[in-house]
């Protein structure tokens, strides 16, 4: 199935900017509904714990869904993409499934005051970040042309650019140079 979304063509950025914006309303209608049901437990003073895990499980994996796998399905952001950003991007959604179980856990667990739950949730993003810049870095090739053509433009700038920055000192002795310069080309062309 990867390698069936990997030969497909890439859509255009309007068509990936409507289903995004489409994405990003559903999880928003969710989370208004998460909250409106707090609400009203709150206002009719009834404790719906059950309920509420329920709940708010239903939407941790339906924002985790929503976010970070299906745009990999109806986007074909995995199009053209390598083995290693492939890899990544399997690497970064499941970190994000485990960031958001952990989550789950540490509001479900916020009775007992404990805190494992903000924990995974927090490792998992850190080590979600680094997948991230994997995924949308730049390919292998497109490293290997930089690294090989940097070594030329690193020479050519250090035959343009200066070890130091003129001082005003520098600057004089420059203007000097060319003033006497121009004052020998005067006296040999005579005056202009």
């Amino acid at each position: 199935m990867l390698d069936k979304l990997k030969n497909m063509e890439p859509l255009s950025a309007q068509e990936e900017n409507r289903i995004m914006r489409r994405l990003r309303a559903a999880v928003l209608v969710l989370a208004g509904l998460v909250l409106a049901f707090a609400i009203w437990s709150i206002v009719k003073k009834r404790s719906f714990t059950t309920i509420y895990y329920v709940i708010v499980s239903v939407f941790l994996f339906c924002n985790w869904f929503l976010i970070d796998v299906a745009p990999a399905f109806l986007c074909r952001a995995l199009a053209g993409r390598s083995d290693k950003k492939v890899s990544a991007f399997l690497k970064m959604a499941g970190l994000g499934l485990l960031g958001n179980i952990g989550l789950g856990w540490f509001l479900m667990s916020m009775q007992n005051q404990t805190m494992y739950g903000a924990l995974v949730y927090l490792v998992s993003v850190i080590w979600a970040r680094k997948q991230r810049e994997i995924y949308y870095g730049p390919d292998d090739e497109e490293e290997e042309a930089a690294a090989e053509s940097m070594p030329a433009v690193a020479e050519k700038e250090s035959e343009k650019a200066p070890d130091h920055l003129p001082t005003a000192a520098d600057r004089l002795k420059r203007l000097n140079e060319i003033s006497a310069k121009l004052d020998e080309e005067e006296e040999n062309n005579g005056p202009v």
